[in-house]
C-alpha cells in the first residue's frame, strides 16, 4: 500500500500556485517548473514574479520564461548528454538557476553559481535519488530568512541541504520509510513550508 504524507506543515500545497498568475502548459513530457525572477539573475522582484520551466532536449538542458499563456525562447544553461531521470529548478536570492537532477537515482548533480568558484558550475553533488529544489520565501528573496533549499532521499531518509550553508552541511529531516519517495516541495497558502512524499506501507 502507498501512503502519502506531509512534513513541516498540514495544508493544501501550492508552491506552483500564484493568484492572478497563468501557468503555461509544459513544453515536453519531461520537465520542471517553478516560480521564479522576472528575469534571469534578476532578484528584484522576489522569486514568485514569473513561471520558469527547464526541460533537456538532445543532451542540452534549456530554461524558458512564462510570457502570458506561452514560454518564450529557450536559454540553454548547460549539456547534459545522458538522459535525466529526474530534476526539479529554483533559484538563489540573486536570480540565477539552480537545477537539481540525477540521471541514474544513484548520483545527484547540481548546476549552479558556486560562489566559492564565482562561477557558474554544474557536478556531482551527493548520492540519493527524488531531487527536490525549492526556495523557502519566494515572496521576500532578500529576507535575512529566506534559502534555497534542496533535498533528497538516501536510504529511505530524506535529508536537505540550503544555501547558506553553501549546500555542504546535511540535515536529516527525520522522515525514514521503506519506499521513500519525496513528491514536491513548496510554500503552501497557509504560508508555511511544505514536503509531500510518498512511502510503501503493509
Amino acid at each position: 500500500m502507498i501512503v502519502a504524507d506531509t512534513t513541516f506543515s498540514v495544508g493544501d500545497l501550492s508552491a506552483l500556485v500564484e493568484e492572478g498568475l497563468p501557468q503555461p502548459n509544459p513544453l515536453t513530457w519531461y520537465h520542471a517548473t517553478s516560480l521564479g525572477p522576472i528575469a534571469l539573475s534578476d532578484g528584484s522582484q522576489n522569486l514568485n514574479a514569473r513561471f520558469w520551466h527547464i526541460n533537456q532536449v538532445n543532451g542540452e538542458v534549456f530554461i524558458y520564461g512564462a510570457e502570458g499563456v506561452s514560454w518564450g525562447a529557450g536559454v540553454k544553461l548547460f549539456d547534459e548528454p545522458v538522459a535525466i531521470v529526474s530534476m526539479d529548478l529554483t533559484f538563489d536570492q540573486n536570480g540565477r538557476p539552480i537545477v537539481f537532477y540525477t540521471l541514474d537515482n544513484v548520483d545527484i548533480k547540481i548546476h549552479f553559481y558556486d560562489s566559492n568558484l564565482g562561477r557558474v558550475d554544474t557536478r556531482v553533488f551527493t548520492q540519493g535519488a527524488y531531487p527536490l529544489a525549492a526556495f523557502d520565501v519566494p515572496q521576500n528573496a532578500s529576507s535575512a530568512i529566506s534559502d534555497a533549499c534542496l533535498f533528497y532521499v538516501r536510504d529511505n531518509t530524506a535529508y536537505m541541504r540550503v544555501q547558506r550553508d553553501r549546500f555542504e552541511i546535511e540535515h536529516n529531516l527525520g522522515i525514514t520509510h521503506p519506499g521513500l519517495i519525496l513528491l514536491s516541495a513548496g510554500l503552501n497558502k497557509n504560508n508555511a513550508f511544505q514536503i509531500n512524499y510518498e512511502y510503501d506501507a503493509d
